[in-house]
């Protein structure tokens, strides 16, 4: 299980005690919560043959919440928008020549109540100690799909947690990039034009004709 999980944040709380490791030497630690600033993006791409054809990642911001849409007393949070999102899974859909489709958004998010984490530290003499956390993280689920491109909203997350949380877009190989395909229909423009020719019927203008046409023309008047 410790293999799993990235614990390696628990440094950081290594350094904010110098060291300390005894349980009557350690001060406990209070933390908060705060906004989510950006988001690591992780992009998989499989190929056909289900194996990973090519990986990389990028940091995003995030924006804080349109604050007319959130509930009184509700804790800020940060998102990343649909249309950003949309341009970053449009953007991807390419790579060395293949041609790839979205297949699944994942989220993994921690987000752990002030309370509970603090609780976990006051209650657990052995701050330090990894197995204390990852009992706490084997009773919670932080990893979750994502079902529909919209607004991604993130909760307010200590900041220890901030480099883990992240998004994990996996495509999966459509098509190798072929040159653009011919109609499947093929239009003779010269024959076509040519059957328009013989159906148009033809009117010719001679000397009895125009004649007539003025008759026509001088009695409508007089008639008016």
């Amino acid at each position: 299980m410790e293999d799993e999980i990235n614990i390696s944040w628990i440094n950081d709380i290594d350094h904010q005690t110098n060291g300390q490791s005894t349980p009557e030497s350690q001060e406990i630690i209070h933390v908060n919560n705060e906004c989510q600033p950006s988001i690591e993006i992780h992009y998989i791409f499989i190929n056909n043959e289900s194996q990973i054809d090519h990986y990389f990642k990028e940091t995003r911001d995030c924006v804080l919440q349109d604050s007319s849409k959130t509930q009184l007393f509700e804790t800020p949070k940060t998102q990343l928008s649909k249309e950003e999102l949309l341009k970053i899974i449009q953007s991807n859909k390419i790579q060395h020549d293949k041609r790839y489709r979205l297949s699944e958004i994942l989220e993994y998010f921690i987000h752990l109540e002030e309370d509970e984490w603090n609780e976990l530290l006051e209650t657990q003499l052995t701050v330090l100690e990894p197995q204390n956390i990852l009992n706490l993280f084997k009773k919670k689920t932080f990893l979750k799909k994502i079902n529909y491109v919209d607004n991604i909203l993130f909760e307010s997350s200590i900041s220890l947690f901030h480099r883990i949380n992240g998004l994990y877009l996996i495509y999966i190989e459509n098509d190798s990039i072929s040159p653009a395909a011919k109609p499947p229909i093929k239009i003779n423009v010269s024959k076509s034009l040519g059957n328009v020719k013989q159906r148009t019927k033809k009117v010719r203008f001679n000397e009895e004709n125009l004649e007539r046409m003025n008759r026509k023309l001088t009695t409508t008047k007089k008639t008016h």
